[in-house]
């Protein structure tokens, strides 16, 4: 440990992670937002099929990916 840290003070050369887009997870609100809707709204497009569905984060937590978000709102306007 205090070898790294004094590499990283004395300028030396450290290896990073590569650099991946992280797939960003959103709130029901931030989605509703997004697409211009009501949570009830989104939740009736999940039951039939017309919105993906949510990442399910613990029993009473969902999220759902932007990048999913993203490609349903590009279908739309195709």
């Amino acid at each position: 440990m205090k070898d790294s840290i004094s590499a990283v003070a004395t300028g030396a050369m450290v290896r990073e992670a590569p650099t991946v887009p992280a797939d960003r997870l959103m709130t029901i609100a931030e989605v509703a937002y997004r697409i211009g809707t009501s949570p009830s709204t989104i939740n009736r497009r999940i039951q039939a099929g017309k919105f993906p569905k949510p990442v399910h984060l613990g029993t009473r937590t969902s999220r759902w990916r932007e990048s999913e978000v993203n490609a349903w709102i590009q279908n739309l306007t195709q």
